[in-house]
């Protein structure tokens, strides 16, 4: 017996939206870093 679940009205646990807050948060920074890092030197 097979359970279809549709992902698009999956709930997601704290522990997850956390972590994927952090996550989120993490690339945002090493973007923001790269981006000032070339607006810098590159400019």
């Amino acid at each position: 017996m097979t359970h279809n679940i549709d992902p698009l009205t999956l709930k997601l646990s704290l522990r997850e939206k956390c972590a994927y807050g952090m996550g989120d948060f993490g690339s945002n920074l090493m973007l923001c870093i790269g981006t000032l890092y070339l607006l810098k030197f590159l400019h």
